[in-house]
């Protein structure tokens, strides 16, 4: 509200009478400045969300390339998956999902280290998403030897008196 004050004469009487104007609404400057800054705060929180929304879809892919490695090592070792090295193999439930297989010797005769590698090819905005998991892993042969010749052992005891 403004008021305009008049100045009084040297008698005591008033010269003029103090108006005051009362604004009825907001000036088409200050709607504009909310408005911009309804509109920043909007696409800032929207980037805020997008962000949220990768971060989540790239843990998720991370997670499940944890978990097919761990997989697939398991199916190494238990012998589902032959005991030799190999490269970019696709998974048949999930084109999208590569796995490679190294072979190497290890510290000492009868131990193999094994490397699993899982690969999903790159994704629009993600990018690729790779996990690799090492394990020492004894001879599979060493161990199917050890029960043939067990399995022998009992066989040769069963047919003695």
């Amino acid at each position: 509200m403004h008021r305009h004050l008049t100045t009084f004469a040297a008698s005591g009487t008033r010269s003029a009478t103090i108006a005051s104007r009362v604004r009825a609404g907001l000036t088409l400057l200050e709607v504009l400045i909310a408005l911009g800054i309804f509109v920043s705060s909007i696409a800032v929180i929207s980037q805020l969300l997008a962000q949220g929304v990768r971060g989540a879809q790239l843990a998720q892919y991370e997670t499940e390339a944890i978990f097919r490695a761990e997989s697939k090592l398991a199916e190494v070792v238990a012998g589902a998956v032959p005991f030799q090295t190999a490269a970019n193999v696709t998974y048949a439930d999930n084109d999208a999902w590569t796995w490679s297989l190294t072979v190497q010797p290890g510290p000492t005769e009868d131990l193999f280290i094994v490397e699993v590698t899982v690969n999903r090819a790159a994704l629009s905005s993600l990018g690729s998403v790779d996990f690799t998991v090492t394990r020492l892993v004894r001879d599979p042969q060493m161990l199917v030897e050890a029960a043939t010749a067990a399995a022998a052992a009992a066989a040769e005891d069963s047919a003695s008196p």
